[in-house]
């Protein structure tokens, strides 16, 4: 499974796993920011001795040039108080929030098998799965649930896929979500008073290929029919 440990061995293969040190924004969700002063200092003196365009990395992801992003990422081995600078954009994302967002399913592999943590892509530390879902990514967001990425996972505002695939009206996805065994039953009852309910939303939205889903996965289950044929 893809956990925050392990993210890198994802695929039954080894990555750098000194990326995961290098790479300060990809810390767990608990670390501060803050580096110690001499550590900063270290920092700002690498940020003088080398001349690194800040979005190198970025611009590699949009032109899929493969070469430069592996050779650009040797230079960050060698240089790896600076990687927060090189791997941030302007938006505050990281390479491989970019690679999804414009739907490189080979990108966001390699990325990954580089070292690249799918848990925290962007300043905000939302994470791979609901960057694929607002942008509909249906392909990496199977990607990544056939890879381990939990389903439940809440990122940015404390959302899990299930809440950020309804927030932004994505049918597909939600039918996805389900058929990997999302917990919309959990969402059901952990949902704020007034929100509608899985099957309400899907009614609402016109959204009929996710009743299928939960009729065809939920069919011995009579609360699913009576919920359906009251609404």
């Amino acid at each position: 499974m893809l956990t925050e440990n392990n993210f890198h061995h994802h695929n039954g293969g080894s990555v750098v796993p000194q990326h995961r040190v290098h790479y300060a924004p990809y810390q767990h969700p608990t670390y501060s920011g803050k580096l110690p002063q001499q550590q900063q200092q270290q920092q700002q003196q690498q940020q003088n001795d080398i001349q690194t365009p800040k979005f190198d990395l970025h611009n590699a992801v949009r032109t899929n040039d493969v070469a430069g992003i592996i050779r650009l990422h040797g230079r960050l081995r060698q240089q790896p108080l600076v990687a927060d600078t090189c791997l941030l954009d302007s938006s505050g994302h990281t390479p491989l929030y970019t690679a999804i967002a414009i739907g490189r399913l080979a990108m966001v592999d390699l990325l990954l098998h580089l070292g690249h943590n799918p848990y925290c892509i962007s300043v905000t530390r939302e994470s791979a799965l609901n960057v694929a879902i607002t942008y509909g990514r249906l392909d990496i967001i199977d990607y990544l649930l056939s890879r381990g990425f939990p389903i439940d996972y809440a990122g940015f505002e404390n959302k899990t896929p299930l809440e950020r695939a309804i927030e932004c009206n994505q049918g597909s996805v939600v039918v996805t979500l389900l058929k990997h065994g999302v917990d919309w039953r959990h969402y059901d009852e952990q949902r704020k008073t007034g929100d509608m309910s899985l099957i309400e939303w899907a009614l609402a939205h016109e959204h009929p290929q996710v009743l299928g889903v939960l009729i065809d996965l939920y069919g011995d289950d009579e609360s699913v029919f009576n919920q359906i044929g009251m609404l």
